[in-house]
C-alpha cells in the first residue's frame, strides 16, 4: 500500500503536465487568431486604399491618413518584403495625388515631367492592385501563422559582442588596449 500515494502523485502531476500543455496549445491558437485579425485588418486596409487610389486619383488625404493609421504597426507584423510594398505603395499613391493635380493643366511649367510622374504611378497601382492577395496570402494562412522575430526589424549587433559585454570580456580588452 506504500506505492498507492506514489501511484497517486504521479497521476497528478500528469494531469498537470497535461493541463498545461493543453493551455499552452490555447495560447498558441489565440496568438495565431490574434496575429490573423491584425495582419487582415492591415490586408484589408490596403484594398480599400487600393480602390481609392484607382477610382480618385490616387485617393484623398483622408484615405491616405486612414490608410497610413491601419498600417502603421505592420513593420511588427510582417516581414520586410510586405513592409517595402506598403511603403513603395504610399509613395506611389502620395505622387499620384501630387502629380494628379496637375493632369488636366497643360500650361503648367514642366507639364510633361508631371503627366508622366502620374502616369507611372497610375501604372504601378494599378499593376499592383491584382498582386495584392498573394502577396499577404503567406501572412494570412491561419494555420501557418507564426509571430514575427523582432531581431528581423531592429538592427542588433553582432550577438559575440553582447555576450562579451555582459560577462565582462569586453571590458577587459579595452583595459589592457
Amino acid at each position: 500500500m506504500s506505492w498507492f500515494p506514489q501511484l497517486l502523485l504521479a497521476i497528478i502531476a500528469g494531469c498537470g503536465v497535461w493541463i498545461a500543455a493543453q493551455q499552452m496549445l490555447i495560447a498558441r491558437q489565440k496568438l495565431n487568431h490574434d496575429l490573423f485579425e491584425r495582419r487582415f485588418a492591415v490586408y484589408v486596409a490596403a484594398q480599400n486604399y487600393f480602390v481609392a487610389c484607382l477610382n480618385r486619383q490616387g485617393g484623398t488625404n483622408e484615405d491616405t491618413s486612414a490608410f497610413y493609421e491601419a498600417t502603421r504597426a505592420a513593420p511588427f507584423l510582417f516581414d520586410k518584403d510586405i513592409n517595402d510594398f506598403l511603403s513603395e505603395f504610399m509613395k506611389q499613391s502620395i505622387e499620384m495625388q501630387i502629380f494628379g493635380k496637375y493632369r488636366d493643366q497643360p500650361t503648367v511649367p514642366d507639364y510633361q515631367n508631371f503627366l508622366d510622374t502620374y502616369h507611372k504611378a497610375q501604372s504601378w497601382i494599378g499593376g499592383e492592385y491584382g498582386k495584392l492577395t498573394t502577396r499577404f496570402q503567406g501572412s494570412l494562412n491561419l494555420s501557418n501563422i507564426t509571430p514575427f522575430v523582432v531581431s528581423g526589424i531592429v538592427s542588433i549587433p553582432d550577438v559575440q559582442i553582447l555576450r562579451d559585454k555582459i560577462t565582462g570580456t569586453f571590458k577587459r580588452e579595452t583595459a589592457q588596449q
